[in-house]
């Protein structure tokens, strides 16, 4: 998206030296408070190169005049003209610089600042005061008075990158910083969000429609309107150039999200829930927790096997071959017609450049082919620091929602000796990558395959990479492993309602510790636990007894332990999820229900979110 600019028709001006003088008949300068003289002999340098222009630069009190246009875009800023208003706005590095005809005020990023002297119209032609415009832009304005030049060094035009949902868009038209708040162009917004919609009610006016809620802002105006109803704030939404700039964060906490601005990169991070999950949030709230007993027992249940690959986590040049290398892998040689597969891939690209990350099938028979089916994926990327909001709690809710994406068609024949893509990735330096794949691999009587994930450069055929995984990196000993199954189930000992409350540890890597070397189905290289049960649903019975012989109400409260906790949990058929939990103070109420008399199991399912900090907590109690 690039807003026009060069079609302007009127030309704009810029300060040098301070400020400008009155000017106090539009259209043609006066010399109210001082003479205005033409100055051919003036140089005017802007980053090292002349300015080119056929209209004349002036000198009025002291301060040099230029022509609008030609300045503006010599410093690379995005320029407009309000003939109506006869006023100039311009737009760069998130600064708004506005100045009228005739006014000793000009305003950057709202904030009013007095001028010596004003922008004037000269010939059919606008001027700005040249020291003013630069140092407005955080350039360096300098004079040399022997060459009769003035010199502008504005510095490397600096690069807005906007990542939507984690979509990553370069920003031509940067946001603007504002009275401390941060307003970007309403074409951001529908141009990378989809079920949105606009419409101009007047010049001022302006309404747009994210995922079926209205807002209505109104130039410079802090009402606005949410699906009719009146919401004051301090907020000014403007207008420039046909373009209405929206409060970003008033935006976001409209929809439920978070916002993120990383002035070291000039990176603005927009996420709205309902774009990302499928499910609600939990409330939290401040609560005291007690210490939680550890689960009596687990086992492994189901038939879907599963390859967790996350060592190496970090791929860089000194741990795997920038040429290319087999991350984790999964060999099967046994007597079947049909079995089921899960891979989780956990990734972060140091490797200096964008690198690919897939997942490929070997038929190592020399007759029988195989067939893939049912191939469904999900995956997500980010560079944020909430990898647990960005990758990690998308992953478990659709995972828990059963909303995977099909990879392949219906069905893919493998032959003997060849090797298929089931996903691919491409990871951007930086990025860090969360990915998760069922399928279903057939054949006739024997299955000899292999099973990996691998990583190459941009342009390479991942499927042409038949090496062996790479060493364990056991200086940063993330999970890495085969399993023979991606759920586990625990039954708790019965509630008795009125009873005090109870509550049990979950993946506390003790009595439920399952995937850990010894059960490793793979060979050695591939064991690196996995306690925090990455990449895997957790099920819970919890019996419920009820002797009072009244309708007794209980309920369910979810605390992280020994550390920062989010996840994915599904009770009575519904998914919500879990927010970040700080240990032991944070909670969120799972389930309040009422039992009637006599006997009844509750089903909980939980998936983590990933992170370092685990295990989760369940406690249960009677409430009044």
């Amino acid at each position: 998206m690039k807003f026009a600019k060069r079609s302007l028709a009127v030309t704009v001006i810029v300060f040098l030296l301070s400020a400008l003088g009155s000017v106090t008949i539009p259209g043609e300068a006066s010399a109210a408070s001082g003479k205005l003289y033409k100055r051919n002999n003036i140089n005017v340098v802007i980053d090292g190169k002349k300015l080119t222009t056929d209209s004349s630069i002036y000198i009025q009190d002291g301060r040099i005049l230029v022509p609008m246009r030609e300045l503006f875009e010599s410093m690379d800023a995005d320029v407009y003209w309000n003939k109506k208003d006869l006023e100039v706005t311009s737009i760069k590095n998130g600064k708004k610089v506005v100045l009228k005809i005739g006014d000793h005020n000009a305003y950057i990023n709202g904030s009013r600042v007095s001028l010596d002297v004003p922008a004037i119209l000269k010939d059919y032609h606008t001027y700005v005061p040249l020291r003013f415009v630069g140092e407005s832009f955080n350039g360096k304005v300098g004079w040399d008075s022997q060459k009769q030049e003035v010199s502008v060094e504005t510095g490397n035009q600096e690069t807005f990158t906007l990542h939507m949902n984690n979509k990553r868009v370069a920003m031509d038209t940067p946001p603007v910083i504002k009275d401390g708040r941060m307003y970007m162009s309403s074409a951001y917004f529908l141009e990378n969000l989809d079920h949105t919609d606009s419409l101009w009610k007047d010049k001022e006016t302006f309404e747009i429609l994210i995922d079926g809620l209205s807002f209505i802002f109104k130039d410079e105006d802090g009402t606005i309107m949410v699906d009719n109803e009146e919401v004051s704030t301090d907020l000014k939404p403007f207008v420039v150039n046909g373009q209405m700039y929206l409060p970003i964060h008033f935006i976001v906490n409209s929809l439920g999200g978070n916002l993120k601005y990383k002035r070291s990169t000039q990176e603005l991070y927009v996420y709205l829930n309902r774009y990302i999950f499928n499910s609600e949030f939990l409330e939290k709230r401040e609560e005291l927790m007690g210490r939680p007993q550890l689960v009596p027992n687990a086992s492994l249940v189901g038939d879907r096997r599963i390859l967790v690959s996350d060592n190496p986590e970090r791929l860089t040049p000194s741990v795997v071959s920038p040429a290319g290398a087999t991350l984790a892998q999964d060999t099967i040689d046994e007597q079947m017609t049909s079995k089921k597969h899960r891979v989780f891939g956990w990734n972060v690209n140091d490797m200096g450049d964008t690198i690919k990350v897939g997942i490929t099938i070997e038929n190592l028979s020399a007759d029988q082919p195989l067939t893939v089916e049912n191939a469904r994926g999900y995956s997500r990327k980010s560079n944020n620091g909430w990898i647990n909001y960005d990758v990690g709690l998308p992953m478990a809710d659709a995972m828990l929602n059963d909303r995977l994406s099909p990879s392949l068609d219906s069905s893919v024949t493998i032959q003997p000796g060849e090797t298929i893509l089931v996903d691919e990735y491409t990871l951007d330096e930086k990025y860090i990558l969360g990915f998760v794949e069922d399928f279903t691999v057939k054949s006739q009587n024997h299955g000899k395959y292999i099973i990996r994930t691998v990583m190459g450069q941009e342009s390479d055929d991942l499927t042409l990479n038949h090496s062996n995984a790479v060493p364990i990196n056991y200086d940063a000993q993330h999970p890495r492993g085969v399993w023979s199954s991606s759920e586990l189930e625990t039954t708790l000992p019965a509630y008795t309602v009125d009873s005090d409350e109870v509550s049990y540890s979950l993946s506390n890597g003790k009595t439920d510790h399952l995937l850990n070397s010894e059960s490793a189905l793979d060979n050695a290289s591939n064991g690196i636990p996995n306690p925090g049960h990455f990449g895997m649903k957790y099920n819970v019975k919890l019996p419920i007894m009820n002797q009072t012989g009244q309708t007794k109400k209980i309920r369910i409260r979810a605390a992280g332990r020994g550390g920062a906790y989010s996840g994915a949990v599904k009770i009575d058929g519904k998914v919500h999820l879990i927010p970040t939990l700080q240990p032991a103070t944070d909670t969120v109420t799972i389930l309040e229900k009422e039992i009637s008399s006599g006997q009844e199991q509750l089903e909980i399912e939980l998936i983590h979110a990933g992170g370092s900090a685990l295990p989760v907590a369940l406690y249960v109690d009677t409430v009044e």
